[in-house]
C-alpha cells in the first residue's frame, strides 16, 4: 500500500521530467498497449498528414495516449471518451505533460456530442466505430463537424483474416463488438454520410498478424508485457507486413475521407 501511494505521488514528476527533455509523449508508448495498436497509430498519423494548423477531433479517446501524441503535432486536440475514469486519467496525463494548454478532454457519448459545425480540420479515431451501434450516425455528425477539405481518419476491426469462430466470438464478447466491418459496408457508409475521395484499405495482412492476435484473444493478454519483448514484436509485425500479399483482408481498415 505505501509503495502503490508513493507511486501515485511520483507520478506527476516523473511525466513533467519525461515531457521537459521530450520524452513524453512519445509514440512507442504505444507498445505497452500492444504493438498492433502501434501499428494503427502509425498508419492513421501518416494518413492524417497533420500539420501545425490542425485542429483535431478524437473520438473515442481512451486514457488519451494517442490524443496526447496528436497534440504534439497539431495546433490544439480535443478528446471525447464516455468512460469517465478513462477521461480522469487523460486529463490527469494531459496535467502532467507539456501539453496541457493544446489538449482538453470532455466526458460523453460521440453519438450525443454537439461540438460546433466546421470547427476540426481532421477527426481521427483508433477502432471504435464497432463498439457502437448507431456508427452511422457518428459519421454523419463527424462530417458536420469538419471543416470544408478537412478529413476524417479512422480505424476499425475487420478481423477479415481470423477464420476461427470461438476466437471471433470471444473477441466479440470480451471487446462488446457491435460490427465487424468489410471494405465495401465502410466505404458505401462514409459516401453515405456525404463525404467524397473515400481510401479503405487492410492492415496487419500478414499470417503472423493473424497467429498473434488469435494468441492474445484465447489467453486474454494484449500489451502490458516486457517492453523489449514487445518492441521486438513490433518490429516483426511490421516485417510480416511488408511481405504479406498484396490483398484485401486484415485484421483492421484504415479509411481517409475528405469533406
Amino acid at each position: 500500500m505505501w509503495m502503490n501511494q508513493q507511486i501515485k505521488k511520483s507520478f506527476p514528476i516523473v511525466i513533467r521530467l519525461l515531457s521537459f527533455i521530450g520524452l513524453f509523449p512519445n509514440r512507442l508508448i504505444l507498445v505497452r498497449i500492444g504493438p498492433q495498436k502501434l501499428m494503427e497509430f502509425d498508419e492513421i498519423v501518416r494518413m492524417a498528414n497533420l500539420n501545425p494548423n490542425d485542429s483535431v477531433l478524437d473520438m473515442g479517446c481512451g486514457r488519451g495516449l494517442q490524443t496526447l501524441l496528436l497534440g504534439k503535432e497539431s495546433k490544439d486536440v480535443v478528446g471525447i471518451d464516455l468512460s469517465s475514469q478513462s477521461i480522469k486519467a487523460a486529463r490527469a496525463l494531459a496535467n502532467a505533460s507539456r501539453l496541457s494548454s493544446k489538449v482538453r478532454f470532455s466526458q460523453g457519448n460521440v453519438v450525443e456530442a454537439d461540438f460546433e459545425e466546421n470547427s476540426y480540420t481532421k477527426v481521427v479515431s483508433f477502432c471504435v466505430l464497432e463498439h457502437i451501434p448507431d456508427w452511422q450516425h457518428v459519421l454523419e455528425k463527424a462530417y458536420k463537424w469538419l471543416a470544408p477539405g478537412g478529413c476524417l481518419v479512422i480505424s476499425v476491426d475487420s478481423l477479415a483474416t481470423i477464420k476461427d469462430d470461438e476466437v471471433l466470438k470471444i473477441h466479440r464478447k470480451d471487446h462488446s463488438v457491435v460490427t465487424y466491418f468489410n471494405k465495401q459496408t465502410l466505404t458505401s457508409a462514409l459516401r453515405d454520410a456525404g463525404f467524397s475521395h473515400v481510401e479503405v484499405h487492410s492492415i496487419l495482412r500478414s499470417r503472423h498478424a493473424a497467429e498473434e492476435f488469435t494468441r492474445e484473444v484465447m489467453h486474454s493478454s494484449s500489451g502490458g508485457s516486457n517492453l523489449l519483448r514487445q518492441l521486438v514484436e513490433y518490429s516483426r509485425l511490421r516485417k510480416a507486413e511488408t511481405q504479406a500479399p498484396n490483398q484485401d483482408d486484415g485484421i483492421f481498415l484504415v479509411a481517409k475521407a475528405m469533406r
